[in-house]
């Protein structure tokens, strides 16, 4: 997978939503993040909740690339006050928060910071592959 390939669209219920197969290298983190701030401007979110949002993207989809060093898939939702992301990679492997990380550490806050910055965050079972999972979080968001 050289290229990353996405689709935007608007559902029925008015949501604006986004998929992006994401490659297994070290520029799937900054088009996520890219994806994300797209998928917020022209004043749907506010700042403070785009930054959260790209800030908590780039965790998870460079902890499914780290972790699996196959493609991930991005899905963004975008309606109602609240910005869904959903990673899906193809690891068995759950997320477990760190219970503790030291001060000197170069990794293990991503999670941590999904569970301290998210409204709501978790896992299920990939509807893509088997076997694989989601990990997902929401943002309660307000517009600029």
């Amino acid at each position: 997978m050289g290229s990353d390939q996405g689709t935007t669209s608007t559902n029925p219920s008015g949501n604006l939503t986004s998929t992006m197969l994401l490659s297994a290298d070290g520029r799937s983190s900054r088009v996520a993040r890219d994806e994300v701030r797209r998928l917020c401007s022209d004043g749907r979110v506010g700042a403070d909740d785009v930054d959260t949002a790209v800030l908590l993207t780039s965790e998870l989809v460079t902890n499914a690339v780290v972790h699996t060093a196959d493609p991930v898939v991005l899905d963004t939702a975008l309606g109602n006050g609240t910005l869904h992301v959903e990673v899906t990679d193809r690891s068995p492997r759950l997320p477990k928060p760190a219970a503790a990380v030291a001060s000197y550490a170069q990794s293990g806050r991503g999670l941590l910071l999904v569970v301290e910055l998210a409204d709501r965050w978790g896992y299920r079972p990939s509807r893509f592959t088997r076997p694989g999972k989601t990990v997902w979080f929401e943002l309660d968001v307000a517009a600029a």
